[in-house]
């Protein structure tokens, strides 16, 4: 029996800390979040997010200006999901964009569940996400990881953009958009 124990002591002692720790369920309200809020205008739907789920606030000129003077957008909304604690900012540019940038969450998290939004939005449409690969570049010491996905609508072919950072080092760790291709 002790041996046992001094086996299972080890082998926990070994494993690494990613294995042990929970997933990180910031990343899949990003995930839903971006669904509600912009994916579902590209697939005929209405955009809003579950109060339930999301509090959003849309901030005022003077904030929105100090947080975001570089945007084109009229209008940031702050978003926050009250299960996991995500923090978000989203916006709807001009062009046509809307875009979610999410404060911090693991970044395979946000990977896997936005792949996960992208294939379910074309299965709502009867076709199929078909993704545009990956790329990855060094910003400031991290590799960012972008893909995309693209897929067929009414509107015209929708493309959505990801692109993430291993850790949080600046104040938006991910960001992602949805748009029409033009």
């Amino acid at each position: 029996m002790r041996l046992r124990s001094a086996i299972l002591t080890c082998t926990v002692a070994l494993t690494p800390a990613v294995v042990l720790a929970a997933p990180d369920t910031r990343g899949q309200d990003a995930a839903d979040a971006f669904s509600q809020l912009c994916i579902s205008m590209f697939v005929g739907g209405e955009s809003g997010a579950d109060s339930n789920r999301f509090d959003v606030t849309k901030l005022d000129k003077s904030t929105r200006e100090q947080i975001k003077p570089d945007i084109g957008a009229s209008a940031l909304w702050d978003v926050h999901a009250k299960a996991s604690d995500a923090s978000m900012l989203v916006h709807y540019e001009p062009q046509g964009m809307c875009v979610v940038e999410i404060a911090e969450a693991d970044e395979a998290s946000v990977q896997n569940a936005v792949a996960q939004v992208a294939a379910d939005a074309a299965a709502s449409l009867n076709t199929t996400a078909k993704a545009q690969g990956t790329t990855r570049r060094v910003v400031k010491g991290l590799t960012a990881t972008t893909s995309s996905w693209r897929f067929p609508s009414t509107g015209g072919e929708v493309l959505i953009m990801l692109t993430t950072l291993p850790e949080a080092k600046f104040m938006i760790q991910h960001v992602v958009t949805a748009s029409y291709v033009r």
